[in-house]
């Protein structure tokens, strides 16, 4: 004791002690004044204070944190660990109500890698500390049982005693197992927790991933799950499990629950189908339930309704079932090299009976019962049949089942597609068509019979309902030729009994429709189905029904939509199956009591365009005159017919002979159609009444055209003016023909002028020569469209060139030449029509003149970043006098200011166009240079700039032809 009591405080302290030994403070401050001292000072100086009050906490508390700490770092095998571990058990026997000091007691144990020991310390911890103090000892064990030398036992069964405590350390549990390979115990907790609606994941996960994560560890470990008794119930099912009598029911329920575990997250999991039914396939493959795995797989594609899903689902069952034919083949070439080489030969040899739907059903129901010996056992009797050979049939068994499989995957697609649309169309006819290829005629009528069953008109996708009908229709008149022999037309039989497409036509006018075509449209294909076998009569009154209005006393009935005016007693009309051989014929007689109400399409169908004319095609086809006749007059009374029924009217009341009736037939049509449709009419009524009174009724033809072109539009009058022309000529007069044509020009559109203008000068010429045409050429220029311009200039300026006016030519092509600057045909002739001119007739002079003139058009028209060479000059100026300038600083002044050599052959009225060249300084001076020619002399601009504008070609002929334009001798690019 002497040796430590190092200072003088330290007798003050021991005197102080020795007059109150039970003073804390004093000890307190006797442990701080040696803290800098060695360890086993200061531990000397706690045992004394601890055993003098050993219910001090603050003592125990500061001493435990010493000692502790002494020991932190030392290795667990050290003794001063155990040193250490003894004081904090002494501690314990009298601070065991104080949490402080039990974490750090646990803290250390854990700290020394004793499993067992950190587990009772827990455990003693847990039994001493209040519940209410509990919390803080829980973060311990779930830190404890995450270290990696832990048992998965004692994590689990600390976890059982935590989740007690605190439900949402369940999920911690969950990953814990399942990461430490204890699938089976974290299904159980998992089950636990999709059942609590008011869990919340402290990691973040959905309701959506937790459920996922449950389905694939019960698919992935469901004989563990099996063997650790199942997953544990919700409430009603544990209550229902109790009731029962006996063990097994509790048993029972919780395997029934894992199904139900799965439907459940099909139902809410819409996005994951396909992945929860492979999932619940594969538990029952793993357990080796492989018919209840390939159940659950037909149930799967038979509900999915998405394509991905589909396929999901589809490529496992295909996958399945291809392994278990593999595992087959395995086992026959196993149990084929156990009986040897020589009964393996024995049995190749012998090929396996054929098997019928019978004898496959039977083998199937052994192999599901009994295996292979349960095969052997119906096979051949019982005699005979070795492994090898029950194994063979199996396996064959497979591949059949397998193939099956393959080839009805498009009708299980087909299926998909219309569980996501049961109103698309041509998804049924698609289905039907799949049936048909397969030759399952029956299957081909009940797709048809479901589809019309199913499908809404007013929401059909892919087609219409109408289609339906049709195709269904079709199968029942193939059925019919069949049975008959072939077609009636082509083989000269006797027509088809067609009452079973008859019934579906029936149906099919009666049934709710989105419009009047659609129920046209049936109508049209049953009278097409009669004519097709042979009934060309049937055809033609079933037209007739279609264009009968409905009795005046029959009601209105509105499919899809609520109308005002619908009578509140809408009559309700039951469709029953197509396939049931029952007929629903919609009564049309006015007379009949009791009648079924017609649809407001079909109320209006009679009006259709299309039934109308499909009737009147049968009416000429196998009626007689006075019907056909009353057919054509009964449309043009209902306002229904078309122009083109008024033609065929007309047309066949000419056939016939009755010309004038014809002719009454398209006034009606003219007074029910305006124009433009009223055009055609005008045209072939004119056509035939020309052609069938030729002259003779001169004054009544000139009244009708007077008439037609009074009341035509511009846009359409042009072929009726020729066709005024071409009468006058024939059978009125010359001087009638002309002036019909100089009208035309008038009246006609600025586009049909050109060939109007064309006529009129080539029967001008024709009739009073050359010069009269010349006059017609001289307004046509000025008369045209600009598109027409350069063909017009080309036919004036080839007449000049005929008369041997070649300088009225050129003048004529300078100014055709302003509209030639493009790239199309007229264009193109214009300048080829003209270089002919001048190789065959000009002079050097006169085709320097044309080139230049080229140019100039086509720098007139040609663009620089968007501007003509005469905007690009304007902008020069503009910007030469917004730096100050005078707005006069062009590239040509720059050129007048470098020396030059004058050209040859230029004569003295280059020096008088001086003026004219500072009048056109500011543009189109360097044209020439930038086109590869030198700069030309200003002789003549003005005449030649003129030439650009739109001049007349009465100035051009007096202006340029009198105009000679001189070039200098540069090169030019084009060949003489």
């Amino acid at each position: 004791m002497e040796a430590m009591l190092a200072s003088e405080a330290d007798v003050a302290f021991e005197e102080e002690l020795q007059r109150n030994p039970y003073s804390v403070g004093t000890w307190v401050s006797y442990a701080e004044a040696v803290a800098k001292r060695p360890a086993t000072a200061r531990n000397a100086v706690y045992e004394r204070a601890v055993r003098s009050i050993p219910g001090s906490y603050k003592l125990w508390k500061q001493y435990l944190e010493d000692r502790l700490g002494q020991v932190r770092s030392l290795s667990v095998t050290d003794p001063a660990i155990k040193a250490a571990t003894l004081v904090c058990e002494r501690a314990l026997s009298t601070m065991h109500k104080m949490p402080r000091i039990w974490i750090m007691y646990l803290r250390h144990i854990v700290r020394q890698r004793q499993v067992t020991g950190a587990r009772r310390a827990f455990d003693r911890a847990l039994r001493a500390l209040p519940v209410t103090q509990h919390q803080h000892v829980w973060p311990l064990v779930r830190a404890f049982v995450q270290q990696a030398d832990v048992p998965v036992s004692t994590a689990s069964a600390l976890f059982k005693r935590l989740v007690q405590f605190d439900p949402a350390a369940r999920e911690d549990a969950v990953h814990l197992l399942l990461k430490r390979g204890r699938p089976a115990e974290a299904a159980r907790h998992l089950a636990i927790l999709v059942d609590d609606p008011k869990f919340r994941s402290s990691r973040g996960d959905s309701k959506h991933a937790m459920w996922m994560l449950l389905c694939e560890t019960i698919a992935a470990h469901p004989q563990a799950i099996r063997d650790a008794g199942g997953l544990p119930l919700a409430a009603d099912e544990a209550a229902a499990a109790d009731a029962t009598a006996g063990g097994g029911a509790a048993s029972l329920a919780s395997a029934a629950r894992v199904e139900r575990i799965f439907e459940a997250g099909i139902r809410r999991f819409s996005d994951e189908v396909g992945r929860l039914w492979c999932a619940h396939a594969a538990y029952h493959v793993r357990l080796g339930q492989f018919e209840r795995a390939r159940d659950i797989y037909e149930a799967a594609l038979a509900k999915v309704g998405t394509v991905r899903d589909f396929s999901a689902v589809f490529d496992a069952y295909w996958q399945f079932e291809e392994l278990l034919v593999e595992a087959r083949v395995a086992r026959q070439a196993e149990a084929e090299a156990e009986e040897g080489a020589d009964d393996g030969a024995e049995d190749e040899a012998v090929a396996p009976p054929p098997l019928d739907a019978a004898s496959c059903a039977l083998e199937l129901h052994a192999l599901r019962t009994g295996g292979a010996e349960g095969l052997a056992s119906v096979s051949g009797g019982g005699a005979g049949v070795s492994q090898a050979q029950a194994l063979r049939s199996e396996v064959q068994l497979r591949l059949e089942r397998l193939e099956a499989l393959v080839a009805r995957r498009p009708l299980l697609l087909s299926a998909v597609l219309l569980r996501q649309n049961p109103h698309n169309v041509r998804e049924w006819l698609r289905r039907a068509d799949e049936y048909s290829s397969r030759g399952q005629a029956a299957d081909v009528a009940r797709t048809l019979g479901e589809a019309v069953r199913t499908v809404d008109p007013f929401q059909a996708a892919g087609g219409r309902a109408r289609d339906l009908w049709v195709r269904l229709a079709k199968e029942y008149e193939k059925s019919a030729v069949a049975a008959c022999g072939g077609l009636p037309l082509a083989h000269g039989a006797s027509p088809p009994e067609l009452s079973g497409a008859r019934r579906v036509f029936e149906r099919a006018v009666a049934a709710p429709a989105k419009s009047t075509d659609d129920v046209a449209a049936l109508w049209c294909s049953w009278a097409e189905m009669e004519v097709r076998c042979g009934n060309p009569k049937a055809a033609l009154r079933v037209m007739q029904r279609a264009v009968t209005p409905a009795a005046a006393g029959q009601k209105r009935r509105i499919f899809g939509q609520q109308a005002a005016e619908a009578d509140a007693d809408t009559t309700s009309v039951a469709s029953a199956s197509v396939l049931s051989g029952s007929t629903a014929t919609a009564t049309r007689s006015s007379g009949a009591a009791g009648a079924v109400g017609v649809p407001s399409q079909q109320a209006l169908a009679f009006r259709s365009a299309r039934s109308w004319a499909l009737l009147l095609d049968l009416e000429e086809a196998v009626g007689t005159p006075e019907t056909v006749a009353a057919a054509y007059d009964r449309a043009l009374e209902l306002g229904v017919a078309t122009p083109r029924m008024v033609l065929s009217f007309a047309d066949w009341l000419s056939g016939q002979g009755y010309h004038e009736r014809s002719f009454r037939a398209f006034e009606r049509g003219l007074a029910a159609f305006p124009w433009p449709q009223a055009g055609e009419l005008w045209s072939a009524y004119l056509s035939r009444f020309v052609e069938r009174y030729k002259g003779t009724k001169v004054e009544r033809t000139r009244a009708l055209f007077q008439e037609a072109l009074a009341a035509a539009p511009p846009a359409q009058a042009k072929d009726m003016w020729l066709l005024l022309a071409a009468f006058e000529e024939r059978y009125g007069s010359v001087r009638g023909c002309l002036s019909a044509l100089d009208r035309a020009s008038k009246q006609v559109a600025p586009a049909d002028r050109a060939v109007v203008y064309r006529r009129w000068a080539a029967k001008a010429e024709e009739f009073y020569g050359v010069v009269a045409a010349r006059q017609v050429w001289e307004e046509a220029a000025d008369a045209v469209a600009e598109a027409d311009a350069a063909d017009v200039c080309l036919h004036f300026a080839s007449l000049e060139a005929r008369m041997g006016e070649f300088d009225r030519a050129r003048a004529i092509f300078s100014h055709g030449a302003q509209f030639a600057g493009g790239k199309d045909d007229a264009s193109l002739k214009l300048w080829d029509a003209w270089k002919e001119l001048e190789l065959a007739h000009g002079t050097r002079e006169s085709f320097r003149t044309m080139a230049m003139r080229r140019r100039e058009v086509q720098a007139a028209t040609t663009k620089s970043g968007g501007y003509t060479e005469q905007e690009l000059s304007e902008r020069a100026a503009a910007m030469n006098r917004a730096a100050g300038g005078d707005g006069a600083a062009t590239r040509a002044q720059k050129r007048q200011r470098e020396p030059r050599e004058q050209a040859p052959g230029v004569d003295a009225r280059a020096g008088g166009a001086a003026a004219a060249a500072t009048r056109h300084e500011d543009g189109g001076e360097d044209e020439d240079e930038d086109a590869g020619g030198d700069p030309q002399p200003k002789v003549a601009r003005g005449a030649e700039e003129a030439d650009v504008g739109r001049s007349s070609p009465a100035e051009a002929v007096t202006g340029v032809a009198g105009a000679e334009a001189e070039a200098d001798d540069g090169e030019l690019d084009i060949d003489m």
